[in-house]
């Protein structure tokens, strides 16, 4: 509570119209103190380790930037707001209701297109005509998925189903799978749907549709044998087969972090007397108290 003098200066030279406050404490001692004979606790580390439940779209932020993860998922900061906000998912939206009726048996043909769209296009940032150019460009993709994918709808298995799965050391995830469905050879494909190709990159795709084919085996028992990326804005489809190794892979990287963070909090901190200082010429232990 002290400050040091600065030769040559005159600021300074008075106490602090706070330190009579400090004088007048009962807990405040003016002479030193002799603390060796306190007892010392056993060090713990700060909080114990929680289980994490992530989702898909964490899993996204964490594989494109760990910092984004950091700042989006644990502190809860969020991208600015962009106008054709909304659009992405209103189309997945509208696919998905166009799936489950399929699924349950009616017969998808286009007069279904406008009836969709109207119901499902939200983008609440949209200026008028931005709305109206969002709302016929949906208008052409579904139209165009109707027609390009009109012979498999009696194949589909499932249509935004609901995962959760457990990684282990903790970590589990929980999301839905845009599409699974059944080939003619009777392989099974997921298959994951993008408004556009730019919407993310392919090794990012990569993995989150092998995280999907996870979700898929720890929900019905059985293995997928394809995962697809179907790009709306071209109705392109982009298949690959599941690779085991890729699988792990994605695991590991995902739960490595919350590996780390435990193995670290869970060892008993160094005793006093075995810390040592790193210096030129090797390692000096330090003295003890």
């Amino acid at each position: 509570m002290t400050t040091a003098p600065t030769p040559g200066s005159r600021r300074n030279l008075q106490p602090s119209i706070f330190w009579y406050n400090v004088l007048e404490s009962r807990y405040v001692r003016r002479t030193p103190q002799d603390l060796s004979g306190r007892p010392r606790g056993v060090p713990q580390p700060r909080s114990a380790i929680a289980d994490v439940r992530l989702s898909f779209s964490d899993i996204r932020y964490f594989f494109e930037c760990p910092y984004q993860f950091k700042m989006r998922t644990l502190y809860g900061f969020n991208a600015p707001l962009d106008e054709a906000l909304g659009y992405g998912k209103s189309l997945h939206d509208a696919l998905a209701e166009l799936h489950m009726r399929a699924i349950s048996g009616e017969t998808v043909d286009a007069s279904w297109v406008d009836p969709l769209v109207d119901r499902h296009l939200r983008v609440p940032f949209a200026y008028p005509s931005l709305r109206d150019t969002m709302r016929e460009a949906a208008r052409r993709t579904v139209a165009a998925y109707i027609d390009a994918r009109q012979g498999e709808f009696a194949q589909l298995e499932f249509s935004e189903k609901a995962i959760e799965l457990s990684l282990g050391n903790g970590v589990s995830l929980a999301g839905r799978i845009d599409l699974v469905r059944r080939r003619d050879s009777g392989d099974v494909a997921i298959v994951d749907l993008k408004s556009n190709e730019r919407a993310q990159a392919e090794a990012l795709t990569e993995a989150q549709l092998h995280i999907y084919a996870l979700g898929y085996r720890e929900l019905t028992g059985r293995d997928a044998d394809f995962v697809e990326t179907y790009e709306l804005d071209h109705q392109r489809r982009k298949a690959r087969t599941v690779d085991e190794d890729l699988i792990r892979d994605v695991t590991d990287r995902i739960t490595r972090p919350h590996r780390l963070y435990a193995r670290t909090t869970s060892r008993r901190h160094p005793r006093r007397g075995a810390a040592r200082l790193a210096t030129s010429d090797g390692y000096v232990p330090l003295p003890t108290e």
